[in-house]
Parts: C-alpha cells; structure tokens; sequence
C-alpha cells in the first residue's frame, strides 16, 4: 500500500513537471541561410500556465503560425520562409543558445577597432568616447545622409560576402558576419516593400536617383573598409581591451588607433576620419547584439531606429536608383543576391 501511494505520487509529479516543461518551452522560428548560417529573432514566444502565447523584444506571434503553436516569429524570416529565400524551423530556446555559443561566439576571431577618440596628448581628434551611454561617434539612423547609400551599400556587401563564401567556405570574422547578418535582413525588407506593397514601384523624379547615385559614388563601396584590417581586438565577454595580446588602457589604446587609421588612409581629412570612426562604433554595437551579448537600454534604442519601416523606404529608393539603374526594383538580382545563385 504504501509503495503504491509512493508511486502514484510520483507519477503525478512526474506528469505536473512534464506539463510544466512544455508549458515554459521558449520556441522562435529559425531559418537556415545559403552560408550555412542560422538567424533568428533574439527573443522567444512561451505558453504562459493559462495558455496565452507571451512575447517578449522584437517577437511577434501569429505572424506565419498561429498563436496556439507559440512561436517567436519575425517578419522578414516569416517572408524569407514564405518565399522560397531560406528553410526554416522551430528551434527551442536550448537549441538556439547552443548554436550561438558554439557557432557564432567560439568560431570566428573578431577584429575591430574601437574608439580613436579622445587622445591622450590632445593630437588629433578630440571629444568623448562616450555619449548618453553610447559609444561615440557612431552612425546613426535618424540621419537621411546616412541611410540613402545604405540600401545600395548593402547589396553591394552581400555580393562581396557571397564571393567570399564561394571562395573560402565562410566568412573571415564577426564583423563581417553580423554585417552579413544585418544587411540580408534589411534586403529581405526591401524586397517584400517591393513585392508585396508597392508591385509597380518606381522613383520620380528621374533627376532625384541622379542626385542619390553621386551621394553614392563619393560614400558608398568604393571607400575601403579600414575595420577588417586592423588588428585591434575587442572581447565583449570580458570587455578587456587587448593589442597583440597584451592588456592596456583605453587612451593608449586610442591614441594608437588613430595612428593606424591616419597611416592607412594617408592623412584622411578629420571629417572622414570621423566617419570611418562612427561607421565602425556602429559594427561594433552589430556585432554585440549578433552575439546576443546584453545591451543597455540606450544600445536597443539606438539600434530600434535602424529597424524602422523608415530606413527600409530610404533604402528601396536608393536600390532602385543605383542597382535598378532608376528604371526599375531590381527584384531578380536581389532573389538572386539572398540565394547565393
């Protein structure tokens, strides 16, 4: 009798724990990408105890599955799924987070550069590293200046990190891996803005892509990108600051940034200087929230406002002025471009 009643408990334990398990499993669409590569939304969906579907950061419910399955969606992988751009599949919250320890945080070398502001000795720029919990400069999205060449900047990106996927079988670091990341989802955006809400989408006046395609022409891909050849390293585990494995402080180290910055871009004005810097604070705050490493309050708005339905308009208007040529959404090119054909 008594290991009866014994056993009779533990099955109801058992089956009050089981239920529980499945109740609180965190779930979100993943899809595969044409690299090899997985992305998905950094939050999940779970089944609260009453059975309502609770999502938390930039998940969505019932868009591409319904609110019964419960699973953390986003719109750009629900289209990519819809249409052919990438196999997709529901991933526990478990899954995920081994994928990106393993195959984003332990398997590629991040080389970057921070700050070069704020000199020690006074020489050369001079202004905060910081500003309202940001690092500074950095590029920002509520500047139009900044987003008219980043549509076409884009797909000109993913092109080259395309080749070099076919050439070498991966990319060459985080940088380069969560700017793959960011622009083949801004481009999945665009492609739907086309597709789905604007079927004859054309740009007048013809004079205005003219106008675009100069501002291109002068800040767009034919400025070298200084960040892959840097050899600055910035851990954001354990935000120590190194230089050939050596541990120094944050003013040696920006004053030697500068330097090798002023080296390789031959006396590069101050403006441009300034560019590069800001353009590179932005990779690195990319990077931090590709590895899902946590961000301050500041660091989500900040990026939130490259997010918006606004930065995808600018950046259909621009593709279609540069890589259409101002006659038409180049639609082909982009399928083309996010298939790795």
């Amino acid at each position: 009798m008594h290991q009866s009643l014994i056993g009779i408990l533990f099955l109801l334990l058992s089956t009050t724990i089981a239920a529980f398990i499945e109740i609180d499993i965190r779930r979100k669409l993943v899809c595969s990408q044409p690299d090899g590569s997985y992305e998905g939304p950094r939050d999940y969906c779970y089944q609260s105890n009453d059975q309502t579907c609770e999502c938390t950061g930039d998940c969505t419910s019932g868009s591409g599955s319904s609110s019964t399955e419960c699973v953390c969606t986003r719109s750009d992988l629900v289209y990519a799924k819809e249409h052919d751009l990438a196999n997709c599949s529901i991933w526990t919250q478990g899954r995920w987070e081994n994928y990106v320890e393993f195959s984003r945080r332990r398997a590629t070398v991040y080389h970057s550069a921070p700050p070069a502001s704020n000199t020690p000795d006074g020489q050369g720029l001079l202004f905060l590293t910081h500003d309202q919990n940001l690092a500074w400069p950095i590029t920002a999205a509520q500047e139009t200046g900044n987003l008219l060449p980043h549509g076409p900047h884009c797909l000109d990106m993913i092109e080259d990190f395309n080749q070099q996927i076919l050439e070498h079988g991966k990319l060459k670091n985080m940088v380069d891996e969560s700017h793959y990341d960011h622009c083949r989802r801004l481009t999945r955006r665009v492609l739907a803005y086309y597709e789905d809400e604007q079927p004859k989408y054309h740009v007048t006046p013809k004079s205005l892509c003219n106008d675009i395609f100069q501002l291109y022409d002068k800040s767009g891909k034919k400025i070298p990108i200084t960040s892959r050849t840097v050899t600055y390293t910035v851990a954001y585990q354990n935000k120590r600051l190194t230089v050939n494995n050596t541990e120094i402080d944050d003013l040696e180290l920006a004053h030697g940034i500068y330097n090798e910055l002023l080296n390789e871009t031959q006396n590069m004005s101050q403006q441009k200087l300034f560019e590069r810097i800001s353009g590179q604070n932005l990779g690195d705050l990319l990077v931090k929230d590709w590895l899902e490493q946590e961000l301050t309050a500041a660091e989500k708005s900040f990026l939130h406002a490259w997010e918006s339905d606004r930065v995808v308009r600018i950046a259909a208007i621009s593709i279609y002025c540069i890589q259409g040529e101002g006659k038409q959404a180049p639609i082909d090119k982009i399928r083309s471009l996010l298939t790795l054909e």
